[in-house]
């Protein structure tokens, strides 16, 4: 047994799919959250690096001051 659509029925259902707006506003909603969320990774990133070369800088200070205090 098959179901077939009639022409006019297809006519039908293609106009409703194109006035159907509901879909549209989660699709925005996704496209906010994946560019929010490209947003934190690249300031993480960029805050990781910073933090990466504060702490290797504190890391040398205390290197050579403990060098310079030696006996």
């Amino acid at each position: 047994m098959t179901i077939g659509i009639g022409r006019g029925q297809s006519n039908r259902a293609c106009g409703r799919f194109l006035r159907d707006c509901g879909g549209a506003t989660s699709v925005e909603y996704g496209l906010i959250a994946v560019l929010i969320a490209i947003g934190m990774l690249v300031g993480l990133k960029a805050l990781g690096a910073g933090n990466s070369s504060s702490w290797s800088s504190t890391s040398n200070k205390i290197t050579n001051a403990m060098k310079d205090r030696a006996p």
